[in-house]
């Protein structure tokens, strides 16, 4: 329906709409002092607007009529008198047709405003009038205008993402406290082992004891609030990524076909399970740092050389597999940026082509201008035609007249050929 609104609304299709007929006149003065382009406002409270006849709802035949009010979508509601006042109960139809029997022709008793898809707009008044190259481009600001809304949800819902990943990384934080607690515990054991040959340390270690048993006590409410902060979170998660979806579809769907995916998720889950592995391996890593920091702590106080020489070969090995872990996660990302480079060519592909069609589109409506204006000239030139013709018969009727008045009255006329008996 964008042609045909954008030809009902006409100049008020860039009307502004304020509050009150004093705030019109503010803004009339302001753009006057400014030296700035003269704008069209709609007071609220100084507009005439029609009430809206509910029974043109129910028109049934032709099919597909309905109020262009029903069909334009606009907000905020306050605005809603505005925009009654603008479309003024016009009617919008399929075709030439059934727009020209809607408007002259339904009603005997009166007429409507009715316009067609195509922009053919058939007034009450009796003027009608098509659409045009200029109708169609303005048409056009419609969808760029819903284009650059979609694009500003999507950069909005992208950074609400990002800040809610940003908050359930502490479910690694909460790991690594969970994986410092079963290292406390280690010792604590560790401890109680060596308590009967350590009298003299009995008093330290019970502190520390209490110590660790007092921070154990405080993580719990935290953990507590840490769980229900995320669960909150998951489920705004959740109902971000449902509208997401729906507008990366669209943003995506030419680059998803053109890499060989049914939609973009696939491709981001895929670089998450990569990311999500080298955190694991991370992880994994760390907690056994942790054990064997605890293990050498235990070993030293025993004084055992050869427990030492083992978890030195198995921290050897660790660093081994953190240098392998590294180098996979150097080839993940080598992967990411030739995607992300092939990503961008292809936007840029598109902005080229996008910028070659709207050359060619320039040039069919020059053409079609061009088309326009001969056939103008064309159409003059016919009409000069036309008069002169009708000059001539009108001469040729005048010359007849006179030769038969003549004739009648026996007036001899000389003639180059023939003579007053031809003349019938």
């Amino acid at each position: 329906y964008n042609v045909a609104i954008t030809k009902v609304l006409g100049k008020y299709m860039e009307a502004i709409v304020v509050d009150t007929e004093k705030t019109a006149r503010q803004c009339i003065q302001y753009l006057k002092e400014q030296y700035l382009e003269p704008e069209t406002f709609l007071p609220l409270d100084y507009i005439q607007a029609k009430p809206l006849k509910e029974r043109l709802r129910n028109i049934q035949e032709p099919k597909g009529v309905k109020l262009l009010y029903d069909v334009l979508h606009f907000s905020p509601k306050d605005i809603d008198r505005a925009v009654l006042f603008a479309t003024n109960n016009a009617l919008v139809c399929e075709t030439p047709e059934d727009a020209n029997k809607v408007a002259y022709e339904l009603d005997k008793k009166a007429r409507y405003d009715c316009v067609a898809l195509d922009g053919t707009f058939y007034q009450k008044a009796g003027i009608i009038s098509g659409g045009s190259l200029d109708l169609a481009k303005k048409a056009k600001r419609w969808d760029e205008k819903q284009m650059a809304q979609l694009k500003s949800q999507k950069e909005k819902l992208t950074e609400e993402l990002r800040e809610a990943l940003k908050k359930s990384r502490k479910e690694s934080e909460l790991n690594t406290i969970e994986s410092q607690i079963r290292g406390l515990e280690t010792r604590l054991k560790y401890n109680k082992s060596d308590l009967t040959a350590t009298k003299k340390q009995i008093s330290e270690l019970d502190a520390e004891l209490e110590g660790f048993q007092a921070e154990l006590d405080k993580f719990a409410p935290t953990i507590a609030a840490i769980e229900k902060t995320m669960a909150e979170r998951d489920q705004e998660i959740q109902n971000i990524k449902e509208k997401m979806n729906n507008v990366e579809d669209d943003v995506f769907a030419s680059f998803c076909e053109q890499i060989g995916v049914s939609n973009i998720r696939q491709y981001e889950e895929r670089e998450l399970r990569s990311q999500q592995e080298r955190a694991k391996k991370r992880m994994e890593f760390e907690n056994q740092c942790n054990r064997i920091y605890n293990q050498l702590d235990f070993e030293k106080q025993r004084d055992t050389e050869s427990n030492v020489l083992r978890w030195e070969r198995a921290v050897q090995d660790a660093e081994d597999k953190l240098e392998s872990a590294k180098q996979t996660e150097a080839n993940q990302k080598a992967e990411i940026e030739n995607d992300e480079t092939q990503m961008e060519e292809l936007k840029s592909l598109r902005t080229t082509k996008k910028m070659e069609v709207d050359q060619k589109e320039e040039e069919i409506g020059k053409c079609r201008r061009e088309v326009g204006s001969i056939a103008k000239d064309i159409q003059a030139a016919q009409k000069q035609l036309n008069s002169i013709e009708a000059k001539i018969e009108q001469r040729r009727a005048e010359r007849h007249n006179t030769l038969m008045q003549c004739k009648i009255e026996d007036i001899a006329i000389p003639m180059i050929r023939g003579n007053m008996e031809d003349i019938a």
